[in-house]
């Protein structure tokens, strides 16, 4: 009895040096070759609750809010660093399946160029700290694409969702109107939370979405110098019946220099508050068809000319017969010439739904704060913040635009 003993004694801590051996090479990623992806060995589980996540980076999530506020992205699932601007290894690990948390080697620097549409798949995280990314695409109709359906006539049906894009530069995508959307969200895609993005000289939106898709939130980003900003339903026929489901939140952005659509409501429901909208060409914030528009505590600066159109407005034409509706409360309109109405002469107020119902949330005052905040904060940045409305702002960041 005894042999037996020390016998059974024996194996057991053999399986257990076993197991820690294995253990060992479960936590430490192999160390891979410079210029290619990296693809980390460390498949976590999932977190429902993503405070209680113990990788560090995705902290990121506590700064969710609006109608994108269940997003995760790639949390839980792989990590993949690129270490290179080769746009093969981004573009492998944004259409490959699975949850991926995409990053970028420390200090790595410069454009991406894309190279036919981009097609994201789910539940992924673009997450550039640390870096200075570009993504590009100069002289082409090429566009990054957030897609339900792909393929000719969008006939096969993928149910994309949950995409999270953070601290990038998203800059000359396309080659004018009508061609090269920076991000195009389409076709029943949904949950989708664009965070920290300086977008500049695209074709054409530089956000879009419509088709179906729905829940999004666009916050702390940069437009400045680009045709148009925010596009929410295209607007083709038919599409009444599809993009009434539209919901987005735009926050703490600011638009300098977009010629307008900042946003422009076909169909569909925005919350846009706490923005800081300056020096547009043909209009800011648009709605028509029915949309409802709530403006809440933004800062409008005024418009590039004189003779600019209003701030806000809830348009009908020969092509969209049909007003929308816009609900303002705490903005302040800054630089209007005499004479003007800055919410449009004649705005349709009534039928304006109430973000509230949707999700919990908190306006800052409209105020020099945080016109300051918004300058220095909104878009990429080496350090990306979300400063409180009570916190001291930190040193002024250097701006190149």
């Amino acid at each position: 009895m005894v042999s037996q003993f020390y016998r059974k004694l024996s194996i057991t801590v053999v399986a257990l040096v076993t197991l820690l051996h294995l253990a060992s090479f479960a936590t430490t990623p192999k160390s891979l070759p410079e210029g290619r992806t990296h693809q980390m060995a460390e498949q976590a589980r999932r977190e429902p609750v993503l405070g209680s996540s113990t990788r560090p980076y995705e902290d990121l999530l506590n700064h969710r809010a609006g109608f994108a506020k269940d997003v995760t992205g790639g949390a839980g699932g792989e990590v993949v660093v690129i270490d290179s601007l080769n746009y093969k290894n981004l573009k492998d690990a944004l259409e490959s399946d699975g949850p991926k948390w995409i990053r970028f080697k420390p200090g790595l620097k410069g454009e991406i160029e894309i190279e036919g549409h981009l097609y994201i798949k789910s539940d992924k995280t673009i997450d550039g700290r640390g870096a200075d990314i570009t993504l590009t695409s100069p002289d082409d109709c090429d566009e990054i694409r957030f897609w339900g359906r792909e393929k000719r006539n969008h006939s096969i049906e993928v149910n994309r969702s949950n995409l999270i894009v953070h601290n990038i530069k998203i800059i000359r995508i396309g080659a004018g109107d009508n061609c090269g959307q920076g991000i195009g969200i389409a076709f029943d895609a949904r949950n989708v939370w664009i965070d920290h993005v300086t977008f500049s000289h695209n074709g054409d939106e530089s956000v879009s979405m419509g088709k179906g898709a729905t829940d999004l939130t666009v916050s702390w980003c940069r437009f400045v110098d680009t045709d148009k900003g925010i596009l929410l339903s295209w607007g083709d026929k038919g599409d009444d019946a599809l993009d009434g489901v539209i919901k987005a939140t735009i926050h703490h952005c600011y638009f300098l220099r977009v010629n307008g659509r900042s946003p422009f409501l076909t169909y569909g429901r925005a919350h846009y508050f706490n923005n800081y909208n300056k020096d547009w060409n043909w209009g800011a914030v648009h709605s028509t068809m029915g949309a409802e528009v709530y403006s809440e505590n933004n800062i409008y600066g005024g418009g590039r000319w004189n003779n600019s159109p209003p701030a806000i407005d809830t348009i009908s034409n020969r092509w969209r017969p049909k007003p929308g509706y816009a609900k303002t409360v705490g903005d302040v309109f800054l630089n209007i010439p005499d004479g003007i109405d800055a919410r449009g002469p004649g705005i349709n107020t009534g039928k304006v739904f109430n973000p509230g119902e949707f999700y919990e949330y908190k306006a800052e005052p409209a105020d020099d704060r945080l016109k300051d905040k918004l300058e220095k904060y909104a878009g990429w940045s080496e350090d990306p913040q979300w400063p409180e409305d009570d916190e001291p702002l930190g040193k002024e960041r250097e701006r190149t635009n």
